[in-house]
């Protein structure tokens, strides 16, 4: 990889889930695996499979336990960077950072999933509905925090709520569009992956054994049938507590690995309404990384 032109990190992001200068405590090895999406296209499964990969399926391994997120600002810094660098061996990490806010290291390998820009929203729409009045107090008391007003509230209808993320790029989360942009325009480094979504839906094998030759991991024969069955969906919403930790989510009901059907949007929204996203793609990205979004071709 020394032939390789890295990118330098150009900003900071801080808002009221990152703060982007953790990541400067942390000095990544070789071996390590970052997990990134903008939020709701399926890192959690693809922590659960890096983890489980590198793990020979064990069934002791799972990604609510064995995934760092340096990002979180409610962790405080020095004791983050403290845990992070006392983690024996390979290392997994996620990230809703986009590229451009964080230094791309040669030692590491970063996997970037994407999905259709209106699958988020429909996932988003559910996720942040679940909110528990504990996450949502702790956001809004953050001491550090840049943004200009409480937690805002969102509307209980799906089109108004998708309307909203479309015109207000990513409400109330961070700019998805950018965010998306910046980790396509990195897919020729030779240690960087982009996932599709649906691609890994289709043919989870398949992806699955991609990822493995990406990262370097070598699962065992016997392993491989453990490994599909802990990275399954049956099993996921089965051991949903094994995959995250559901404190700020539980006393709303919430199921964070929801359905994980992409589509759904088709049977509630207009033609004029499925267009704003088509829309908003061809404005915001450039043509090749809009075609991947929306159809996972082109990598």
């Amino acid at each position: 990889m020394s032939d390789a032109v890295w990118p330098t990190k150009t900003r900071d992001v801080l808002n009221h889930h990152q703060d982007s200068s953790n990541w400067d405590l942390i000095a990544l090895r070789e071996g390590d695996v970052v997990a990134a999406n903008w939020a709701k296209a399926g890192v959690t499964w693809l922590q659960q499979i890096v983890v489980q990969l590198i793990h020979d399926g064990s069934p002791d391994a799972h990604a609510g336990d064995r995934t760092l997120w340096p990002d979180w600002w409610m962790d405080n810094p020095a004791e983050m960077a403290a845990v992070v660098a006392a983690v024996p061996g390979r290392r997994v990490f996620k990230t809703h950072l986009p590229a451009d806010a964080l230094t791309i290291s040669p030692e590491a390998r970063y996997i970037y999933i994407g999905r259709d820009a209106r699958d988020v929203a429909w996932s988003f729409y559910n996720h942040v509905h679940t909110y528990s009045q504990w996450l949502i107090d702790r956001v809004n008391a953050a001491p550090h925090r840049d943004w200009a007003r409480d937690w805002p509230d969102c509307s209980d209808d799906i089109r108004v709520f998708y309307r909203e993320w479309i015109e207000k790029d990513g409400h109330p989360y961070w700019p998805f569009w950018s965010h998306v942009q910046s980790w396509w325009d990195l897919r020729h480094l030779p240690n960087v992956m982009l996932l599709h979504f649906e691609q890994l839906k289709r043919d989870r094998e398949g992806q699955m054994r991609r990822i493995a030759a990406f990262i370097g991991a070598e699962p065992t024969a016997a392993g491989w049938p453990r490994i599909l069955e802990h990275c399954s969906f049956e099993w996921m919403k089965a051991n949903p507590g094994r995959l995250f930790h559901l404190d700020a989510f539980r006393d709303r009901g919430a199921s964070f690995i929801n359905k994980g059907v992409g589509g759904r949007w088709r049977e509630v929204l207009s033609p004029e309404e499925i267009a704003l996203a088509d829309d908003a793609a061809a404005a915001n990205l450039s043509p090749e990384c809009a075609r991947w979004l929306a159809t996972g071709e082109g990598a």
